[in-house]
């Protein structure tokens, strides 16, 4: 009965115009990369503007947004600040519509990017992707020294409530190339593109990704005297040393199977890598 509450109030005052297009509309989405939560609508008037109403509170209003000239609207706030909208109204202003809708659960909730180099040439890209139901896709893009991103590989996702993790092998890649990650979803089209991903990153290459062995750093001169630390999945630190130099082989023998980050901070700049202990 909470959850309906805003909607009754929606109708009380925005009278039957409103309350006849109270219909759920495929239109409304909201999904998660990494610590961002995004709302967003499509289709509405352009620059017309959507109010967003909370399910708690009595429906409060949280925020006014302008669509864009494409008619979508788009919002970002930090997971701490999830604000759980009930549904978005398109204004009944001169340029609004009028239509309300509705948010559901996430279409996805995207984690966890990396890549990393695969001994004698190429990389490993992994991610973790929760996908309630699964129309979605995910494309491995390549652009190597700088050029036009192309598509390398398709994979398609599993449904899941849970975080998956995905993976990928380029053998062909090389040194220079940098990567990228696309959702795309089957009726919808591309949901969202990640930042490049480059598995020497900022002069720094850590392999392979998943070890029972020791770990492989090799690094530009400007890493020399790089301080690392080695925290495991709760951020707790639990190797540390110095590049001494170039290449360099880190013993994992003590730490135990699990999911962990390496981490290097030279005064000027910073590089992480996600591994895994087998």
């Amino acid at each position: 009965m909470k959850y309906l509450f805003p909607i009754l109030l929606f109708a009380g005052l925005y009278g039957q115009q409103a309350k006849a297009q109270t219909v759920q509309s495929p239109q409304a989405a909201t999904f998660q990369v990494g610590s961002q939560v995004y709302y967003e609508i499509a289709h509405c008037i352009p620059l017309s503007e959507a109010a967003f109403y909370s399910k708690e509170d009595g429906g409060r209003q949280l925020k006014t947004v302008q669509a864009d000239a494409q008619g979508r609207v788009l919002v970002t706030v930090p997971e701490a600040e999830y604000f759980h909208p009930a549904f978005a109204l398109n204004t009944l202003e001169s340029k609004g519509s009028g239509r309300v809708d509705y948010f559901r659960e996430k279409e996805f909730n995207l984690q966890a990017l990396s890549v990393s180099a695969v001994p004698g040439g190429g990389a490993t890209l992994s991610w973790q992707a929760e996908v309630p139901s699964a129309p979605l896709h995910f494309e491995v893009l390549r652009s190597v020294n700088g050029g036009t991103y192309e598509i390398i590989a398709d994979v398609p996702s599993t449904a899941s409530k849970v975080l998956v993790t995905y993976s990928y092998t380029d053998a062909s890649g090389s040194p220079d190339a940098t990567y990228k990650i696309r959702v795309q979803h089957a009726q919808k089209g591309a949901r969202y593109t990640s930042e490049p991903l480059s598995a020497f990153a900022n002069g720094i290459q850590v392999w392979p990704s998943a070890t029972v062995g020791p770990l492989q750093v090799q690094a530009s001169e400007a890493w020399l005297g790089a301080r690392y630390t080695i925290a495991n999945a709760q951020g707790q630190a639990v190797a540390k040393g110095v590049m001494s130099k170039q290449q360099a082989e880190l013993s994992l023998a003590d730490l135990p199977a699990g999911a962990y980050f390496i981490s290097f901070e030279n005064g000027k700049e910073k590089a992480s890598f996600r591994l895994s202990k087998l």
